[in-house]
């Protein structure tokens, strides 16, 4: 009975917080990739924008399932993804053909902070 339990809860556990983790080494793996001179259909910061408000939804879901800290969650999640761009901008001026930009940095945590602020907001709605 309590393997049972334990087992429910590793895979509870997995279920919440391997997206968010996944999602942080998807930007990273395509923050590590040389700049492409071709020319893209969208704006560099549309593509910031929603790399970063997922990744702010994926972290705010998984904090909000934690009882212990639930109440945190915007906070927790916010802070998280802000630091974690600041990171990865700073791991882009590693990278070949890639700078470190400030106004990625912003874009990005605008976008964190938005979804956030509505997934609150919607949270507290409900």
């Amino acid at each position: 009975m309590a393997n049972r339990i334990f087992r429910r809860t590793n895979v509870q556990f997995l279920l919440v917080w391997l997206p968010p983790v996944s999602w942080m080494a998807v930007i990273f793996f395509f923050s590590s990739l040389p700049a492409s001179d071709a020319p893209s259909f969208l704006p560099d910061y549309v593509f910031h924008f929603f790399e970063y408000a997922v990744l702010g939804f994926l972290f705010f879901r998984a904090f909000k399932k934690q009882e212990e800290i639930s109440k945190h969650a915007s906070f927790l999640a916010a802070s998280l993804c802000i630091v974690y761009a600041a990171i990865d901008e700073l791991h882009q001026f590693f990278v070949p053909t890639r700078d470190c930009s400030f106004k990625d940095f912003v874009v990005d945590a605008l976008a964190v902070l938005f979804v956030v602020l509505i997934a609150g907001l919607f949270k507290r709605e409900r």
